[in-house]
């Protein structure tokens, strides 16, 4: 049964509207907003901008004091529905989907207590309306609950929310019904909005993505530009997305928003298919009734080919460990120099004692032989000079032969839509389409993976630029290396005299293949 606590408190208030004496806070919420100051200065305000978070607030506050109540805090909900639901982990353990509102959590904790989070005594709670309180019945009947068993009154600006009697909470539950079929429906006519914006290659509505300028479909020329640099290094230099980020970050490179670019950021950017020309929708390439890619109303950055290989070289599972290095390259040669003993790779080894570091082979218990070790800088120093010197007598080019079955995947795509076109047409039925559609697909599938363990395989086309020597300061190693890489050569050191400390320059072999 409902506890008599705070009795005569609800009876003031349900028969007479009367706050006098009491603490209120207020609940205000919008379930998205703009900044009319600064994201859309352009604009004029219009209804919709009205009822914002700091209206619902400054008439809450006047409601409260116009019945003799005393306003004391504020829960505020930004940018939150009362209507979406997310999937969560529930206290058991298993998966469910529920509108997830801390801050409206929190509030009915709160008025349980009957203390707010500034330390004020908290007696009731009001909302702008019922829609800004409760969209669906869960959190209804949890509202509910904390009025009949609390006696905490949660009230409206309005008088018509009333949660005090028992004819008032019927009617709350059909206004929180209706309001449910409007939210439904109007979720319904958003969702075929944006299909029907995706299905026509129209960019979506919200932010503009980086590397295109405010109307969501000219090319900003810098960024645009950074972002096409960045697929050649990923693809053509094996440079990582880390280092990448690193040297944006450093130049001063930031987001729309002022924010620097993270690693995942960049590289969602450049697995986008939007960076390829084609209409994102729901996460993935847009495909139109037949199949095919919808192409988008904005300029492409890469070509499809590049995309393709960036895609490819990014979602290959030998790249983490082999390829990312998150921090950067520590030492220029690690992998690259080898043992002359036992031809293991030698590992850099840092020396903290002196600020120094020395290429070493791994004792057996590690695989090598424990036999090698020399100094890191002085070779660093030594094979970046013959690199150099190499470098600035030839130019290296690297050519990648084309896949030989591209053509071969584009009938087999043609194909798959000519089929699915032919049955949406009700030309051919589909005990005909669908089994040759699946044949056709798997072999679109087993053609996709051999086209991705080929671009993995490649270099592409590295020419070294003609101002080498002047660059190589400022290269990071993980570009300096890249660039040794593509001469694939071979560095071998020889074990030292006995007794001998210092660096001898002809222990030190380079072959260039």
């Amino acid at each position: 049964m409902p506890i008599q606590a705070n009795a005569k408190v609800v009876e003031r208030i349900a028969r007479f509207n009367d706050l006098t004496s009491l603490n209120f806070a207020g609940l205000v919420r919008l379930s998205f907003e703009l900044n009319p100051n600064t994201e859309r200065i352009e604009v004029p305000l219009t209804g919709k901008d009205i009822n914002n978070r700091e209206d619902q607030e400054d008439d809450c506050r006047k409601s409260v004091a116009s019945r003799g109540g005393r306003y004391v805090y504020t829960y505020d909900e930004p940018d939150t529905s009362a209507w979406k639901k997310k999937k969560v982990t529930l206290p058991d353990g298993s998966v469910g989907y529920r509108v997830v509102r801390p801050v409206f959590e929190q509030a009915l904790r709160d008025l349980k207590a009957g203390i707010a989070p500034n330390g004020e005594m908290l007696d009731g709670l009001i909302v702008w309306d019922i829609d800004r309180l409760v969209r669906e019945h869960r959190y209804l009947e949890d509202a509910i609950d904390v009025v009949m068993y609390h006696g905490r009154p949660i009230i409206d600006i309005t008088g018509t929310l009333d949660l005090l009697t028992e004819n008032g909470r019927d009617m709350a539950r059909v206004l929180v019904t209706m309001i449910g079929k409007q939210s439904s429906a109007t979720s319904r006519r958003v969702a075929n909005k944006h299909y029907k914006m995706a299905i026509r290659g129209i960019p979506a509505s919200g932010r503009r993505p980086f590397g295109w300028l405010a109307d969501k479909k000219t090319k900003d020329p810098e960024k645009a530009a950074l972002l096409a640099k960045a697929a050649e290094d990923v693809v053509y230099s094996d440079i990582g997305v880390h280092t990448i980020v690193r040297e944006w970050n450093k130049a001063g490179v930031r987001t729309d928003r002022g924010f620097e670019v993270s690693r995942p950021v960049l590289r969602n950017m450049l697995l986008s298919p939007r960076i390829a020309g084609f209409r994102v929708y729901q996460g993935a390439m847009m495909l139109d009734p037949e199949g095919k890619p919808v192409k988008g109303q904005h300029e492409a950055i890469l070509d499809e080919e590049l995309w393709h290989k960036v895609v490819d070289k990014l979602t290959d599972p030998m790249r983490t460990g082999n390829h990312v290095h998150r921090g950067g390259r520590k030492y220029l040669l690690s992998a690259i120099i080898v043992c002359a003993l036992c031809s293991r790779q030698l590992t850099g080894n840092a020396d903290n004692r002196y600020n120094n570091f020395n290429y070493v082979c791994e004792p057996p218990t590690s695989g090598g032989c424990g036999g090698v070790s020399v100094n890191g800088p002085h070779v660093d120093k030594l094979v970046t000079e013959l690199v150099l010197t190499y470098l600035s007598e030839r130019t290296i080019e690297q050519k990648a032969e084309p896949w030989s079955g591209e053509q071969q995947l584009a009938d087999a795509n043609e194909q798959v839509a000519e089929l699915m076109g032919a049955y949406r047409r009700k030309e051919l039925p589909g005990v005909v389409v669908f089994p040759q559609v699946k044949d056709l697909q798997a072999t679109v599938d087993a053609l996709q993976a051999q086209r991705s363990d080929w671009n993995r395989k490649q270099k592409g086309n590295l020419k070294a630029p003609s101002n080498i020597v002047e660059m190589w300061p400022q290269m990071s190693t993980d570009r300096q290396r890249a660039v040794i890489e593509t001469l694939d050569l071979v560095v071998i050191v020889k074990p030292s005299a006995k007794g001998s400390n210092r660096f001898d320059p002809a222990r030190i072999e380079v072959i260039f293949h």
